[in-house]
This record gives structure tokens, C-alpha cells and sequence, in this order.
């Protein structure tokens, strides 16, 4: 008897034609769109996929697809090019007056991708042309900030310091802070008695403590450098020196701005002789018995104030320390007063 086996009945896929689409499947079509939705999904990846970053997004610019990044920023720039314009203080020539007419408050800064260097534009008032505002640029090389191309038709400095532009009138004597955070400040004058201009100092001096009326207590130092040593061989070092003497002694008593002006009419630039000193001395209301006491010590007050010239580096031309920290010169003396008055706490 045969045993007759039923066969086991295979799954069967049934594919039919879809009518009017040209002659496809529906499993060709299903492909087609997934194969289309890939495409789509694959394109709106790579449109917001991060590319090269514009110049426009960045600050200062970009080179072969980056972003450039200085190596200081604007500030440091800004601060570079101060201690600079501070360095002209120290040539001999008229240039020397810039540090004391900057406006650096009002300075612009920009930074030049190509070259990597900073261009500094500062505004100054010209002295010497009816204190009309001009602008001074300098450009500074981004890697040490050091000196570049110096403003047009202008030298380079010879010197430089840690010294810096603060304000109007006002450069900052490095490693030096302020002694006074209120009011009255005190200001030093520093001037070699022969010095051109010793006598108009003390004079604007003069006026800027009536102006500024018990917000300042000037003191006067004398020092004695070239101008003073090329009499020594002349006149002798001790005729040479009583003019110094007797101007630190006096500049003790309140009536020195007059004793000052009176002398200014007697002196033709060589030394006095201590006689005609004291008659005008006499004759200017001067204490002549603190002048004494005063004149017979004065060598120990005079290398006092040797030393606190050496420290501020002032020596010979008059020039002002203001507050303990602020060099100026007479012609703006009113405006490191005022600088430094401005910066006093409360």
C-alpha cells in the first residue's frame, strides 16, 4: 500500500503590474521612493553642515578659511602705543612736547589682517597753531606691539620706558602710584635754577595753586646739572649754587612766588652774588630769619631733592610731578592738575 506524502505548499509572492505607470510594480515604486527620500535626507544634511567661516562673522577678518586671532587685542594695543608716544618725551626737539597734547580718551584702533599690525590713531592739540586738534598714527606689529612705521615726516624715539600716556597733559611714571586719594594733591616742580624757563615755571606754578585753591601743595626742588656746571669754572661753585640755595630756602614761605618774580627782573641767566639774593629777599617780605636758619642747613635739603629728581628722572628743563605719578611740563601743568584731581577716589 502505497503511502501517498502531501507536499508542503511554498509561500508565493504575487507581483501585479500597476496600470498606468508605466509597466512598474508596486515594489519598484516602494524603491524608487526610498531611493528619492535618501537623496532628500543626504542634501538637507549637507546644507547645514558648518563650512569656511565669512570674513563678515569675523572680527578681525579671516585667512584660508579661519577666523583671525590677534595675538593682543585693541586694549593692549591702545596701551602699546602709549608707552610709545610716551617715549617722544625724552628726544630733543619739538617733538617732545606730544606726550603732553595727546587725547588718547579719543583714540581709534584697527587691526590690519595682511600685515598683522595695529594702526593707532590718536588726536592732539597743536600747540603752535592756535591749539587747532590734528591726528597722529602709529602702527604697531601684533607680536611684541613694538614700533612699526612711525607717524609721517616723524623719528622714531631713541629711548623707551615703561612710562605711558595717561591723560591730557599726564604721562604715568612707571613703578610709581599715586600718594593722595583725596584732595589736596601734591605737586613737585624739578628745575635746574638756570635752566631756561626756571623763573616762568615757578611763576604758572604761581597761578595754578591760586586756581586750583586747597587741592594742591606745591613744593619746589632745585637741582644743579649742565646748566649750573658750566659756570662752576667762571664763577665758582659756591656763587654759582646761592641762586639755587636761596630760591629752596624761600620757596618755604608764602610770599616766594613774589621773591621769584623779583629776581626774574635782576637775572640775565649767569649767577647773583649772595648780597643782592638777600637785599631782594628783604624786599620781597621774605622771613629773613627762617631764610638764615634754612641757608645754614641747606646742603642736606638740596641732596634731598637731588635724590627725588633722580627717582622721577627729572633733572634740568622744569617739569611737575603731580601726585606722585603724573609727569608734566609748565604749559600743561592745569591739565595733569585736573587729570589727576579727576582720578581721586569719591
Amino acid at each position: 500500500m502505497a503511502s501517498t506524502k502531501k507536499m508542503k505548499k511554498e509561500p508565493v509572492f504575487i507581483v501585479r503590474p500597476v496600470r498606468q505607470n508605466l509597466g512598474l510594480d508596486y515594489l519598484h515604486i516602494s524603491l524608487i521612493v526610498l531611493v528619492i527620500a535618501l537623496a532628500a535626507l543626504a542634501f538637507g544634511i549637507s546644507a547645514f553642515k558648518p563650512g569656511a567661516p565669512s570674513s563678515s562673522s569675523c572680527q578681525y577678518g579671516s585667512m584660508n578659511g579661519t577666523c583671525v586671532t590677534p595675538v593682543h587685542n585693541s586694549s593692549q594695543a591702545l596701551l602699546g602705543a602709549e608707552k610709545i608716544i610716551a617715549a617722544y618725551g625724552s628726544l630733543n626737539s619739538s617733538i617732545s612736547l606730544l606726550p603732553y597734547y595727546v587725547l588718547v580718551n579719543q583714540s581709534s584702533v584697527s587691526y590690519n589682517t595682511g600685515q598683522r599690525q595695529w594702526y593707532v590713531s590718536v588726536p592732539y592739540i597743536d600747540p603752535v597753531s592756535k591749539l587747532k586738534i590734528f591726528r597722529v598714527t602709529f602702527s604697531l606689529y601684533d607680536s611684541n606691539l613694538s614700533l612699526a612705521t612711525p607717524y609721517t615726516q616723524m623719528i622714531p624715539p631713541v629711548t623707551f620706558t615703561n612710562n605711558s600716556v595717561a591723560g591730557l597733559g599726564s604721562v604715568s611714571i612707571s613703578g610709581r602710584t599715586a600718594c593722595q586719594s583725596a584732595a589736596p594733591i601734591p605737586v613737585y616742580m624739578i628745575t635746574d635754577p638756570y635752566s631756561p624757563g626756571a623763573f616762568s615755571a615757578i611763576s604758572t606754578a604761581a597761578n595754578q595753586i591760586q586756581a586750583h585753591a586747597g587741592q594742591v601743595n606745591m613744593s619746589y626742588y632745585f637741582v644743579f646739572g649742565q646748566p649750573s656746571t658750566r659756570f662752576y669754572s667762571s664763577f665758582g661753585v659756591q656763587q654759582t649754587q646761592a641762586l639755587g640755595q636761596y630760591l629752596a630756602c624761600a620757596s618755604r614761605q608764602s610770599a616766594f612766588p613774589g621773591y621769584a618774580a623779583n629776581i626774574s627782573q635782576v637775572f640775565q641767566g649767569t649767577p647773583i652774588s649772595n648780597t643782592t639774593l638777600y637785599e631782594i629777599a628783604t624786599a620781597s617780605k621774605i622771613n629773613t630769619t627762617q631764610l638764615n636758619s634754612c641757608l645754614a642747613n641747606v646742603g642736606e635739603s638740596l641732596n634731598y631733592q637731588l635724590q627725588l629728581a633722580n627717582l622721577y628722572n627729572l633733572q634740568y628743563s622744569p617739569g611737575f610731578v603731580v601726585n606722585c605719578k603724573y609727569g608734566t611740563i609748565p604749559q600743561t601743568l592745569n591739565y595733569s592738575i585736573d587729570y589727576a584731581l579727576g582720578t581721586l577716589q569719591g
